[in-house]
């Protein structure tokens, strides 16, 4: 099965990406944003790495003890592919990186990251 998703043309003149990286670019944030809502089974063909991704589910006692987890996995990425974090994020929105497994988890991770940050930060300010 597949399944074609058409932009009118006012849609598609408003993007802001060069025309030739629509496609591609599309197609990672459609997979992104899916994944994120836990709408996207990752054991199916997702179009990265063969559909060979898993989603885990982990809990964590608090925000803070969540953020530490994640940092940590953003720690690992960077220190294997040589490259800070938001870097490789805006470089993977752009569409210049690959849609390999890590990258699309670690694309993933990272916004976990920045969302948990601004919660965690939001709540000190409040309680200070």
């Amino acid at each position: 099965m597949s399944v074609r998703l058409e932009l009118n043309d006012e849609i598609r003149d408003a993007l802001r990406i060069p025309p030739e990286e629509q496609e591609g670019r599309l197609r990672r944030e459609l997979a992104l944003r899916l994944y994120e809502k836990g709408l996207l089974s990752l054991t199916s063909n997702t179009g990265c790495n063969g559909g060979k991704m898993r989603k885990v589910r982990i809990e964590y006692d608090s925000r803070v003890d969540a953020l530490v987890a994640v940092s940590k996995r953003l720690s690992a990425y960077e220190g294997r592919n040589k490259i800070e974090s938001e870097v490789f994020f805006d470089r993977f929105v752009k569409g210049q990186t690959e849609d390999s497994e890590e990258f699309v988890e670690w694309a993933n991770d990272y916004q976990h990251y920045l969302a948990l940050r601004q919660e965690v930060e939001a709540k000190v300010r409040h309680a200070g």
